[in-house]
């Protein structure tokens, strides 16, 4: 029998999307000998996030990223207009305004960055098994590509595999769900009208449904709606598009936006759970991106999360000069600042879009104290896991702070 050749590096990664392209690009840089398996050998358009927040905005400029971003088309988005119908400019402390882009085309520049970096890029190439470290033997991947199995070596297996990740699997880390009752769609849209630099984040009345436009330039957004009732087969076949525009019209997004749109990528709809995994390390498997975990797709925190969490396995690399007190490291820190994120998007969700009387009457409270002070609303765009979350923080939200909140006449949005 013929042994199956195999090779060692520093670390392997799983996945070359955003979270694995740029754990590969930082960890290289660091002096590592990285090897990054990705399954495509070309980055397609799907339904998933092209908006960055301004805090992840500023992770690009922190990681020397930034021409890796504009060599993808990146585009700047520093306005946002609500229910308010008051356009609000949007930025870290820093000036670091949001980013729009092309998914696919980010995900390319980065592998390829990757490679520049002195990673070894195997594309594609699907992976067939992961070993965590046993028995004294390092963690490992064994591949097959082009016919052939190889097994890659590596003192650490960085996870970056998504939703349904194989090394969390093996290594046997539970997800934890937290189960949303909105359904979320998304497409790309063309001929969209209006300010190329203004985005639309609007709110139906009571919570009833939300609607997100994101221009990224010549024309072209992203949008997504979320429902609290639709299904995903609300979204499909030759009525999907429609029953999405309907939905987009109904939350308020103005008609000179929306009067020309025309469908310019694959739609569809998804339960917006968001998910977790408590320590993602083990063994010398870490887990990054969406395998660690999925925020609540409304806030798009996602692509920022996986930014943070590529420096972050990096900089516990760096620091600690061996596995497993560098794993641990990156997995404490994961755990707290994705806690603080998932917190606050909890209090935004729970409260915006909740049914019933009582939840109107909460809104109707919380809506006066950020008209009257604009801060009591956290800007987890801004700052994202650097936010308060204490109970205090989490009262002066609600506006339970303040007695003369409490007892609201008409509603004062913000």
């Amino acid at each position: 029998m013929r042994n199956t050749p195999s090779s060692q590096f520093d670390v392997v990664v799983t996945g070359g999307g955003i979270a694995g392209s740029t754990a590969a690009i930082l960890l290289a840089r660091a002096g590592a000998s990285v090897a990054v398996v990705e399954r495509t050998a070309v980055f397609r358009d799907r339904v998933r996030g092209e908006w960055l927040a301004p805090w992840g905005a500023a992770e690009v400029r922190r990681l020397g990223l930034g021409e890796v971003f504009e060599r993808a088309g990146a585009h700047s988005l520093p306005w946002n207009v609500s229910r308010s119908g008051r356009p609000r400019y949007q930025a870290t402390p820093e000036g670091d305004v949001p980013l729009t882009f092309s998914h696919p085309r980010v995900q390319e520049e980065l592998l390829a960055e990757a490679r520049s970096a002195g990673a070894t890029v195997i594309r594609p190439a699907l992976v067939e098994a992961v070993a965590p470290r046993q028995h004294g033997h390092g963690p490992s991947v064994t591949i097959q590509r082009q016919g052939r199995r190889e097994v890659l070596r590596a003192s650490l297996v960085v996870g970056a595999d998504g939703r349904s990740s194989l090394a969390r699997k093996v290594a046997g880390l539970a997800e934890h769900t937290h189960r949303s009752s909105r359904m979320l769609a998304g497409v790309l849209l063309g001929n969209v009208g209006g300010p190329d630099d203004l985005s639309h984040f609007l709110i139906r009345p009571r919570g009833e449904g939300l609607t997100m436009i994101y221009p990224r330039g010549d024309g072209y957004a992203r949008g997504y709606v979320f429902l609290p009732d639709a299904t995903e087969a609300d979204f499909r076949g030759p009525d999907g598009f429609a029953f999405f525009m309907e939905a987009a019209r109904a939350s308020g997004i103005p008609e000179d936006v929306l009067e020309h749109v025309t469908q310019e990528g694959p739609l569809a709809g998804f339960v917006a759970d968001d998910s977790w995994v408590d320590h993602p390390y083990r063994d010398g498997l870490a887990l990054v991106g969406d395998a660690a975990g999925v925020s609540d797709p409304t806030w798009g925190m996602g692509m920022s999360l996986a930014l943070l969490d590529a420096r972050t396995l990096a900089e516990a690399w760096i620091a600690e000069g061996a596995v497993e007190p560098a794993g641990h490291r990156y997995a404490e820190q994961r755990d707290r600042y994705y806690r603080t994120v998932r917190t606050v998007e909890n209090w935004q969700s729970d409260l915006l879009f909740s049914p019933g009387e009582e939840a109107d009457q909460r809104r109707l409270r919380a809506a006066r104290g950020w008209s009257q002070d604009p801060t009591r609303f956290p800007d987890l765009n801004g700052r994202g896991p650097d936010l308060d979350t204490s109970e205090a923080a989490y009262r002066r939200f609600l506006g339970l702070d303040d007695v003369t909140l409490r007892y609201a006449g008409e509603p004062v949005t913000a």
